[in-house]
């Protein structure tokens, strides 16, 4: 008997894909590891560490003895596919051996897939005006053993090379691999690179309001932001991943990533958002004149893009869609979320130079509100 849950379920079918052999295997070797437990009533549950990386013996000795059929090319294919992962692009593998695209295709389709039945093609993908071929492994922990049976300096250079081979494939369309990227980056420790496509995928899937794993890439993000020591690009991050708690009504974390953002843009000793140097000579567009310069009266194209030149508010978004501070030096988020504290920036003036003052700003929303 066992009280293990779906997520259990899902990762032990991914793993072992029905396998019966694996899956009996890998079931016994999580007991005597302590990765399941038993609970106060004899049940089965997930224990305190889960390793799905680490294969059963027997399981390793029957993988084992598949591979060792192969010609040491072939072997060498798969292994540098395995750095891909479970799914891997031909290409990608040719780039890193430095073989010919023709015969490696012709190995994986004749030899691997038709022969030893260790991979099956997945298609083909058109990107920046090339076809690139698709591969699967067959079973999941083919791809594991083969990846495990590198050392840590072999895989971190291997995804390093991959990591290298998408970009060149993919080109101005790397936006489709954003995830695989982030991944690569940070196995390979290039850790600039990694930051870039953490952020990426976090805004990627943010915009797809999948929170969780925006969440999830910008905490990553934020590892390495943090060990780098780059105050205000993690400040920056700390807004993305503030909004993001918010949008997925987690207020009590909003409101700590918001304070560790406003804390560290201090200690950095820069505003959230510094203003652009005067352009050396004036902007002209062509338009109507505008109706009007009230905030509260704009209804058309060209006055909203003069007022927006104008006036500021408490926040603004910036080109990613974040949310930053403009007149605002920081907020407090409250209770249930539906409240904010607004602390105004100690140099925020009019144009004559008048502070601007939190009246100013209840006075403008009222106006708005009885309009």
């Amino acid at each position: 008997p066992n009280r293990l849950g779906e997520r259990f379920r899902a990762a032990l079918h991914h793993h072992t894909e029905g396998h019966p052999l694996f899956t009996v295997e890998l079931l016994h070797t999580m007991q005597e590891r302590g990765d399941l437990v038993r609970d106060a009533e004899g049940y089965w549950i997930v224990g305190p560490a889960l390793d799905w990386e680490t294969l059963p013996p027997r399981v390793e000795a029957v993988i084992e003895e598949r591979v060792a059929r192969l010609e040491t090319r072939l072997r060498d294919v798969l292994a540098v596919a395995s750095v891909e992962g479970e799914t891997f692009t031909a290409q990608v593998v040719a780039r890193v051996q430095g073989i010919g695209e023709r015969p490696l295709l012709g190995a994986l389709s004749q030899q691997l897939e038709r022969r030893h039945h260790l991979v099956q093609s997945h298609g083909e993908i058109q990107v920046d005006h090339k076809f690139l071929s698709r591969y699967r492994f067959t079973h999941t922990m083919f791809q594991q053993y083969l990846y495990n049976a590198f050392s840590p300096g072999e895989r971190r250079l291997l995804h390093g090379e991959i990591a290298s081979a998408l970009e060149d494939l993919y080109q101005e369309e790397n936006e489709q691999i954003t995830v695989q990227l982030a991944r690569h980056y940070a196995e390979a420790g290039q850790v600039q690179q990694a930051i870039t496509f953490l952020l990426r995928a976090g805004d990627q899937a943010r915009d797809l309001y999948a929170f969780d794993e925006a969440i999830d890439f910008y905490k990553r993000a934020l590892a390495f932001l943090r060990d780098e020591g780059d105050y205000e690009r993690t400040a920056r991050t700390l807004m993305k991943l503030g909004l993001t708690y918010h949008l997925a009504f987690k207020f009590k974390r909003a409101r700590q990533a918001y304070e560790e953002g406003f804390a560290l843009w201090k200690r950095a000793g820069a505003r959230p958002v510094d203003p652009l140097p005067p352009a050396p000579h004036p902007l002209r567009l062509q338009g109507y004149d505008p109706v009007t310069l009230d905030p509260t009266m704009s209804m058309d194209t060209t006055s909203g893009s003069i007022i927006q030149q104008l006036f500021s508010g408490l926040v603004t978004l910036n080109a990613e869609m974040d949310v930053v501070p403009e007149m605002a030096q920081s907020w407090e988020v409250l209770e249930g979320g539906g409240s904010y504290i607004f602390h105004l920036r100690d140099d925020a003036r009019w144009s004559d130079e008048t502070p601007v003052t939190a009246e100013d700003f209840v006075y403008a929303w009222r106006r708005v509100l009885d309009s």
